[in-house]
């Protein structure tokens, strides 16, 4: 089925697409891109070199001058059977105070042309922000939410996490969970080459293994390796030309309800342990209780397998109900993937062990002292409940008969 689908793309709307561009209707219709924005400094122009078709072009002095911005377009097309089929535009990173040799107004320039360039429909916004600045401050994230107030087509890049202070990481996670400011694309994390490593041109694919290294070993950012496994190898054999980490949402959901579908049977196997654990307890209660009464004590042990069993019942039914809402993946589906499992796992890790405590240990705990207030206090025969256990009442009338005999011994003196 993909396949087909990218064949009928190929062959039906790509054409019209390239037509379109050599015609240059891109100037009368607003044709998909992708602007990448910024604060100076934010880390923009090296998440731009994460891309490897991208070409790092030196010719915007001979346009805008050495300090100046120019509204100039510069145009590099990259033809390859291997890279997707994207038209990007890198935009300057947005000037707060000018260099020696700027314009007093550098500043407005360069949100003007952002602004030109932002406000296409068409237009999806990355967002770069360095995660070790207050993200409410950037001019960068003000300017997309002036454009796109209900974030529908922004998407935040958060760069530098090796530099945030420690103690400051439970932010940056809020801000990735869009709990801070809602995006609808969410929010993604990167750790791009440092300025000397580019210096020194290390090549991408090793600092992209840093930067999985740097991910996987850090206590708070690290992914949940088995989702990104599972997210490559879909990628790998099923993705055609689109835009990068940017799968498909029910492609996602796919593999996150086959991920939350294995929690459920080891959550209902622990339940099933802890409700023999408790069944237990309560059975060394009861003959703790009840020492040399067995018919009352098995009266106890019937009730407790009933309850266990019942109880055992209710709230297995009740975590499976949860596993089916929570493969609903009812949170919304825009915020970023790795905070959605994380969300679900939350939560059922606080619901698992709330209805087990509730249902196993509590709610059994009260129907067991009801139940045994309502054998006390029902029709019963108390003679027959009561009766000793057999070796008990011989050993009890040895020793009446024995404190008689000691009693009439003590008369007779």
């Amino acid at each position: 089925m993909c396949a087909s689908l990218y064949e009928q793309y190929e062959l039906k709307a790509r054409p019209c697409i390239d037509l379109m561009r050599a015609l240059g209707v891109e100037k009368d219709l607003a044709l998909p891109t992708i602007a990448v924005i910024g604060d100076q400094s934010s880390g923009r122009a090296r998440c731009w070199r994460r891309c490897p078709e991208s070409r790092c072009l030196n010719i915007d002095r001979k346009i805008a001058g050495p300090v100046g911005i120019s509204d100039k377009l510069i145009s590099l097309e990259v033809t390859s059977a291997d890279v997707p089929d994207l038209t990007l535009i890198d935009l300057p990173g947005i000037v707060r105070v000018p260099m020696k040799g700027q314009p007093e107004d550098i500043g407005e320039q360069s949100k003007r042309l952002i602004r030109n360039v932002i406000e296409k429909q068409g237009t999806i916004i990355l967002v770069v922000v360095p995660c070790n600045v207050d993200i409410s401050t950037t001019e960068a994230l003000k300017m997309a939410q002036e454009v796109d107030p209900n974030g529908e087509r922004t998407l935040g890049i958060l760069t530098k996490p090796d530099l945030v202070d420690k103690g400051a990481e439970e932010d940056v996670i809020s801000i990735i969970n869009n709990d801070i400011i809602y995006l609808a694309k969410g929010y993604m994390i990167v750790k791009c080459r440092g300025q000397q490593k580019i210096q020194d041109r290390v090549a991408l694919y090793k600092a992209t293994e840093t930067e999985e290294d740097f991910f996987e070993n850090h206590p708070q950012f690290r992914f949940n390796k088995s989702i990104e496994k599972e997210l490559r190898e879909y990628e790998k054999k099923y993705r055609g030309r689109e835009i990068p980490c940017f799968l498909n949402y029910k492609t996602f959901e796919v593999i996150l309800k086959d991920q939350l579908e294995k929690l459920e049977e080891p959550s209902i196997n622990k339940l099933k342990e802890i409700s023999g654990v408790i069944r237990n307890e309560f059975i060394q209660l009861a003959q703790y209780s009840f020492p040399g009464f067995p018919n009352l004590l098995k009266s106890a042990k019937n009730k407790i397998e009933n309850i266990k069993q019942v109880k055992e019942s209710e709230a297995e039914s009740i975590l499976r109900t949860q596993f089916k809402m929570e493969l609903m993946i009812s949170t919304q589906d825009s915020i970023y993937k790795e905070a959605l499992y994380k969300i679900s796992t939350k939560r059922l890790a606080d619901q698992v062990p709330l209805v087990i405590r509730y249902m196993v240990v509590q709610e059994s705990a009260k129907q067991l002292e009801r139940e045994m207030l309502q054998l006390i206090q029902g029709n019963v025969n108390f003679d027959e409940l009561l009766k000793e256990d057999h070796d008990i009442s011989s050993k009890k009338n040895n020793l009446k008969s024995r404190q008689k005999w000691l009693r009439d011994a003590a008369k007779r003196r």
